[in-house]
């Protein structure tokens, strides 16, 4: 096996018997020695024949070495409280999970029942909702974009 094509001929020149080949690794092919012109010939063929068969796997190696470990844990105290009843009054423990999907699954079925547009005028009006009815305001409120 050699590097390229010069460090080939440079090692093995001429006189090579017919039929010598060599492998060179920068063009990743088969060279062979042509005896009627005495020089070496890339074939442009990286193999010859048919493939083997595969060989078994090898054994495991040996275990890389470990991380780091991290701290202790003695010069961090994080504490987390979590309420899991939703008629709790505290404001500085988190929702259970369960707590949360109850809110959730409340809040859809109000804003099901509860539409803030419904009945609404469609004059392109501006209007206020009172009560369950409908208020024409005089003018354009300053705060409502077009």
């Amino acid at each position: 096996m050699y590097k390229d094509g010069a460090a080939l001929t440079n090692t093995h020149s001429s006189n090579q018997l017919a039929g010598s080949y060599a492998y060179v690794v920068s063009t990743s092919s088969l060279w062979v020695y042509d005896k009627d012109s005495t020089s070496w010939v890339d074939t442009h063929k990286s193999t010859f024949g048919n493939k083997g068969a595969s060989g078994k796997a090898g054994k495991p190696g040996n275990k890389g070495a470990n991380g780091d470990p991290g701290t202790s844990g003695t010069d961090v105290n994080y504490t987390m409280e979590i309420e899991d009843t939703l008629t709790s009054t505290s404001k500085t423990k988190m929702l259970s999970f369960r707590c949360a999907k109850e809110i959730d699954t409340t809040i859809s079925s109000i804003t099901s029942i509860i539409d803030p547009t419904k009945d609404a005028p469609s004059d392109n009006k501006y209007y206020v909702r009172k009560k369950d009815s409908w208020v024409q305001l005089p003018k354009k409120p300053t705060d409502v974009e077009d």
